[in-house]
């Protein structure tokens, strides 16, 4: 839950930005009568990648969970996985993957993580 407030948290500050940021003329009406047209974009790399490194942390942490895994293994399980995507340490998206390995550490692998734990798996 907490990994989607903080999404939520970071794209309403991006949308915000990027609505701020259009010049006035850049702003058309729209038949949906809201004055405003807001072209779709993609979503920012990060985010995709987030979603992609969700997914994978949770199949992860289901398969040790299920073979009931020392919690050292779980924790180095963790660590690797996150060797790949460590230019997200320190970004909101980070923070969004932190929280979603503390909640599936205590739900599948009955294992609490403290904040230095948890800053630990982000460490080479």
């Amino acid at each position: 839950m907490l990994y989607y407030l903080a999404l939520a948290v970071y794209f309403r500050q991006f949308l915000i930005k990027k609505l701020r940021s259009r010049k006035r003329s850049d702003l058309t009406p729209s038949a949906n009568g809201t004055g405003l047209s807001v072209s779709e974009s993609e979503p920012p790399a990060e985010f995709v990648l987030t979603e992609r490194v969700a997914g994978d942390l949770k199949r992860i942490l289901q398969k040790v969970g299920s073979d009931k895994v020392e919690r050292e293994d779980v924790l180095l399980s963790i660590k690797n996985y996150l060797k790949e995507v460590m230019h997200l340490k320190n970004t909101p998206y980070g923070l969004a993957i932190n929280n979603l390995i503390v909640i599936e550490c205590r739900n599948k692998c009955d294992v609490d993580l403290s904040a230095e734990e948890v800053r630990s798996l982000w460490e080479k």
